[in-house]
C-alpha cells in the first residue's frame, strides 16, 4: 500500500478516529480532539510495517502503482484519467476509503466552481450566470458521469446509477462524508493549514509526538482568533 503523505492528502483517516477539522459553527477544532493525533500515530506505526509506504512525491507514487509495485493507493478522483489510461478501465478498481464502525473516513473534497469578476459588464454577468446554471442543472450533471467520470455531481437531483456507473457510485458515496472547506474558511485559516503541513512532517519524521502537534496547532488557532 502506498499513501500520498502530506497534511492535506493524508487527512482522510482523521475521521476514522473521531477527529474533526471544524465544529458545527465553523470553528477549527483539529487539535481539541484526539482524532488527528491518533491518526498520525497510526501512520507512524504503519510506516514501519512491510509493504506500507508513505510517499510525498506524486509522480513516484503514481508510477509505483502503475507498475504494479503497489496494490492499493488512496488518491483523489482527479488521478483517475491518468490511471485509467495507463492501466485500462477493467484493470482499475475503486473502493471506499477504510474507516471504523460509525466513524467513516473524511477526505477533503476538492471542488470545481465559478468565480464571477465584479468588473464584468451586466451582459457578461448574465451570460456567465447562464453558463453556471446550465452546467449545474440536473441533465448536464447526469451527462458528466459519461464525459468526466472523475467528477462528482454537485446537483442533489443528479442520480448516480451504480449498475451503469459503478466507479462513479463509489465516488459519490465517499463524497457524502467528505469535508468541504469554503473559500472564507480557507482564507481565514491559511496560516493554520500551512502550519499543519509543517507539523505533520515533523511527526512523521519522529521529531515531535502527534500529541505535541495537536497541541501546537490548537495553540496557533487560539492565538489567531483570540
Amino acid at each position: 500500500m502506498g499513501l500520498h503523505s502530506s497534511f492535506a492528502t493524508a487527512f482522510w483517516g482523521t475521521g476514522a478516529f473521531g477527529g474533526k477539522l471544524f465544529d458545527e459553527s465553523g470553528r477549527m477544532v483539529l487539535g481539541e480532539n484526539e482524532g488527528w493525533a491518533q491518526w498520525m500515530q497510526w501512520l507512524k506505526n504503519a510506516q514501519n510495517e512491510p509493504n506500507f509506504y508513505l510517499i510525498e512525491d506524486v509522480e513516484t507514487l503514481q508510477e509505483a502503482f502503475i507498475q504494479g509495485r503497489l496494490t492499493y493507493m488512496p488518491c483523489t478522483s482527479g488521478w483517475l484519467p491518468l490511471l485509467t489510461e495507463a492501466l485500462g478501465t477493467n484493470n482499475l478498481g475503486i473502493a471506499l476509503l477504510p474507516g471504523r464502525e460509525n466513524q467513516p473516513a473524511t477526505p477533503p473534497l476538492w471542488t470545481v466552481g465559478f468565480i464571477f469578476n465584479r468588473a464584468s459588464s451586466e451582459n457578461q454577468h448574465k451570460l456567465a450566470l447562464k453558463l453556471a446554471q446550465f452546467t449545474t442543472n440536473t441533465q448536464y450533471q447526469q451527462q458528466l458521469q459519461v464525459k468526466a467520470a472523475f467528477l462528482i455531481p454537485v446537483n442533489k437531483n443528479a442520480k448516480v446509477d451504480g449498475s451503469l456507473f459503478p466507479k462513479q457510485a463509489v465516488l459519490f458515496e465517499q463524497s457524502k462524508n467528505g469535508i468541504i472547506v469554503s473559500l472564507d474558511q480557507l482564507e481565514q485559516n491559511q496560516a493554520i493549514f500551512d502550519y499543519g503541513y509543517v507539523l505533520y512532517d515533523l511527526v512523521i519524521a519522529g521529531e515531535i509526538t502527534p500529541e505535541e502537534a495537536a497541541l501546537k496547532i490548537q495553540q496557533a488557532v487560539n492565538n489567531q482568533f483570540n
